[in-house]
């Protein structure tokens, strides 16, 4: 079973360069449902932005898309709620 995936802070910079990019959104799946940020995300997320500071490039946001919901950052969500309940609304993320 894979339970997570490396990334690679220098690496998404240097994509962010080649698309001339200003800012990101960092989006990935939590495929067993629970969109609930883990540690391990909010210290990727953590390295990333450092590094994107470094170059001048913002970091938006870090979403975490999980079976029926929606989990923005901390910066975005304001509470601890997921950002979106499938059973709520219809998205193209729920279906």
């Amino acid at each position: 079973m894979v339970d997570h995936t490396p990334v690679y802070s220098r690496e998404v910079v240097k994509r962010a360069l080649e698309l001339n990019a200003s800012a990101l959104i960092i989006v990935h799946n939590h495929p067993p449902g629970d969109p609930t940020p883990s540690q391990a995300d909010k210290q990727m997320t953590g390295k990333v932005k450092d590094t994107l500071d470094a170059v001048g490039l913002a970091l938006h946001d870090h979403v975490v898309i999980g079976r029926g919901s929606i989990y923005p950052s901390n910066k975005t969500a304001g509470s601890k709620r997921p950002l979106l309940e499938c059973g709520q609304r219809r998205h193209k993320f729920c279906r």
